[in-house]
């Protein structure tokens, strides 16, 4: 049921409102301060995964995992920046710009590709301001993930935590409140989800910003 991938933190009575359009969009925006998160489930086919994949495999491979971040945002990670994609990969990165919600958005031409662990983690940060516009796109591959999200202001009554469940193969894109006035993170390597258990594992995100 897609209404329960994006939900508040257990320890909160606060309950979001779900607009689901065209069996795959989940639309959320909180009842207090309407911050909002798209994800689209099944955004890609098991093909399109593993052709992403198999581009990325042997750069990826000549990499080490890093320990650390140099602005101390995320562990154990390898990543690299691409421009020179095959055809098919274009096909699925134009489909993501064209987007409606998007259309607009002039998001770089290059794509950031992020490697994390089993055992790394992205620690609570908002992108950079200054270098990164007002939308972060990012497509979620080989495994899911729990991002959760807190206030950058913890005085701000008006703002509550939540969390959001990033299956495999889906797409998230971050705007509004939720890009500037709350951190994200992906620490969890395990958590209980709608009376199930899941288990991160390696996981790979692509990632299409507008840079500034």
């Amino acid at each position: 049921m897609l209404s329960a991938l994006l939900l508040p933190n257990k320890r909160l009575s606060f309950r979001p409102a779900f607009n689901l359009l065209h069996g795959r969009h989940l639309s959320c925006r909180m009842t207090l301060s309407s911050p909002k998160l798209d994800l689209f489930t099944e955004f890609l086919s098991e093909a399109e995964e593993e052709a992403l994949l198999t581009e990325v495999a042997k750069p990826l491979r000549r990499l080490r995992y890093s320990p650390a971040h140099f602005d101390e945002a995320i562990s154990g990670y390898r990543e690299l920046r691409r421009s020179e994609w095959s055809t098919t990969a274009l096909t699925i990165f134009q489909r993501v710009r064209q987007h409606p919600l998007l259309v607009d958005i002039p998001l770089d031409p290059s794509v950031h590709v992020l490697d994390l662990s089993p055992e790394g983690s992205i620690f609570p940060h908002v992108d950079s301001v200054k270098f990164v516009g007002p939308v972060v796109v990012g497509l979620s591959l080989l495994s899911p993930a729990l991002m959760r999200f807190e206030p950058t202001d913890s005085n701000n009554s008006k703002l509550t935590a939540f969390s959001a469940m990033l299956p495999q193969r889906s797409l998230y894109i971050m705007r509004g409140a939720t890009r500037y006035d709350y951190k994200h993170a992906i620490e969890d390597t395990s958590w209980q989800w709608q009376d199930q258990s899941y288990t991160r594992g390696r996981r790979i995100s692509m990632l299409l910003r507008q840079e500034i």
